[in-house]
């Protein structure tokens, strides 16, 4: 994936077989069913901007509260009978066999087995042992510590160092059949990252749909000694896919609004050489827009054909190359390229990318296709 802004240099690409350069993956998207931005600053609903299953806040009497600020929803948490909480139609996993849950959520501080989500049967099964799915903010008070699963199957407990006041991005991944031998699976990632899943077989409520969905709550458990999660929540998604890796990461980059959670840029630049014509290599997400530069002189020439740039290669001060506008990576901190290229052959000191000054030897930053010609090395 690829943050990638702008720079001080022309970047060259001098002897590239097929190549696409691309910040951030080509997959088409998984469906998106339904998403709620809790972007609401009055009353208890919160629309589903997607689909039609509105949520609600739920509110309870003389406990803690909650607020709304056009960004998220804080939860004060406090005693399970008596605060706030927020409830999911319970339909919103109707028909479902794979499904992906986000949520954008933020901890305040770690209440007695605090739910970051719960799903089953609520009320009308108080301390569940079976038909119950939860993921725990906390285990007991220790916010260091979490618990997942699916009831009655064993719980998969992690130790996630959890500062609070701080935003995480979690993904749970529910699979009908990704499990060993075909059997069911739900998953969890932080930030992009894998924590660890559960196997839960193939009984009934193996299959999402068929959970009891009386209760579908955020920071709420249905174990009458819980307490209310003391949280806020920035966004929630679900989709009718198993998302991949790849997926979640470039999710937790992008963020709850597509801008990037606590400053953290997502995809700024694309180029997907598609054009089939002319020099003009088009940037699709910014407005850095590179160029073919041909020298001239007899070396080797370009083309662009089948969303690819192919150069031919050969002298430098005569063959093609692709070059991108200066000042790319002005201002970043951090940064990820992605680029797909293929070697055609073994041309001497040939790079996939040169990032610098143009004078060699000189405040550069290059990745190689080869080191002099020996095509099974590289070097950075």
């Amino acid at each position: 994936m690829l943050s990638f802004r702008h720079m001080k240099f022309p970047v060259r690409f001098p002897a590239l077989g097929a190549l696409m350069f691309l910040f951030v993956g080509s997959s088409s998207p998984a469906a998106l069913i339904h998403e709620w931005r809790f972007n609401e600053t009055i009353g208890t609903t919160l629309f589903d901007s997607v689909g039609t299953a509105h949520a609600a806040i739920v509110v309870s009497n003389g406990g803690g509260g909650y607020t709304l600020n056009g960004s998220a929803v804080r939860l004060d948490g406090g005693a399970r009978d008596t605060a706030d909480y927020i409830n999911l139609p319970g339909n919103v996993f109707d028909g479902l066999t794979d499904v992906t849950i986000e949520i954008w959520a933020e901890p305040h501080s770690f209440p007695n087995w605090g739910r970051l989500i719960d799903m089953g049967a609520g009320d009308a099964v108080p301390n569940p042992t079976t038909d119950n799915f939860r993921l725990s903010w906390s285990i007991n008070a220790d916010g260091n510590q979490q618990r997942f699963g699916l009831r009655p199957a064993a719980a998969s407990d992690s130790a996630l160092v959890t500062p609070v006041n701080q935003i995480y991005h979690y993904a749970i991944v529910w699979t009908a059949t990704g499990g060993p031998g075909g059997q069911a699976q739900i998953s969890w990632y932080r930030d992009g990252a894998f924590v660890t899943n559960q196997n839960v077989g193939t009984s009934t409520i193996a299959v999402i749909a068929n959970l009891p969905q009386t209760a579908v709550w955020l920071g709420r458990s249905p174990f009458l000694g819980d307490a209310t999660a003391n949280a806020s929540y920035h966004g929630m998604r679900i989709y009718n896919h198993a998302l991949t890796p790849a997926e979640i990461t470039l999710n937790t980059l992008k963020g709850p609004d597509n801008t990037g959670p606590n400053g953290v840029d997502g995809l700024v630049h694309r180029w997907s050489f598609s054009e089939t014509n002319g020099s003009a290599l088009a940037d699709s997400v910014g407005t850095a827009h590179g160029q073919i530069v041909s020298p001239g002189g007899g070396g080797g020439v370009s083309t662009l054909t089948n969303g690819q740039l192919r150069l031919f290669g050969g002298a430098k001060a005569t063959s093609d190359y692709a070059a991108f506008p200066a000042s790319l990576l002005d201002g970043l901190g951090a940064v990820s390229i992605e680029a797909w290229a293929s070697p055609v052959s073994a041309m001497n000191w040939s790079r996939i990318w040169d990032f610098g000054s143009g004078v060699d030897n000189a405040n550069t930053w290059f990745l190689s296709f080869v080191q002099g010609t020996a095509i099974n090395q590289q070097r950075m």
